[in-house]
């Protein structure tokens, strides 16, 4: 007799071994993604999370790369993911390969926020 994963995750409940997902507020989207054709169209930019390096140190990256080439911009190590420190990476990119048509982030800090418009300082910006 099969069992259901219904039926599994309800005894997994009864015996406290799952947890509820923490649903996140986070910025909803507000157009869907258009067609990437020429470099320069589109840059995607991510904050990838941290990770330890083989030496033990916390490496934060942000990365920018053109979405139509995958060609990497910037790939640098932030001490923070703040407005402050992402604002001059984009400013030298800006510099050295022109600005792009757009920029795609996934609305998360600190490039979008909750509050009123969903526009943050860096957004603004951008």
């Amino acid at each position: 007799m099969a069992i259901s994963d219904k039926i599994v995750y309800e005894i997994f409940k009864d015996h406290h071994l799952v947890t509820k997902k923490r649903i996140r507020n986070r910025v909803p989207a507000t157009a869907p993604l258009g067609h990437v054709i020429d470099p320069n169209d589109t840059w995607a930019v991510d904050l990838k999370g941290w990770f330890l390096t083989g030496d033990g140190l916390k490496c934060e990256p942000l990365t920018i790369t053109d979405s139509a080439s995958r060609y990497l911009i910037k790939c640098v190590h932030l001490p923070r993911h703040s407005a402050e420190y992402v604002w001059p990476v984009f400013d030298e990119a800006f510099r050295e390969y022109g600005l792009p048509l757009r920029v795609r982030s996934d609305n998360g800090p600190p490039f979008g926020t909750t509050g009123v418009g969903r526009l943050s300082s860096l957004s603004i910006k951008l």
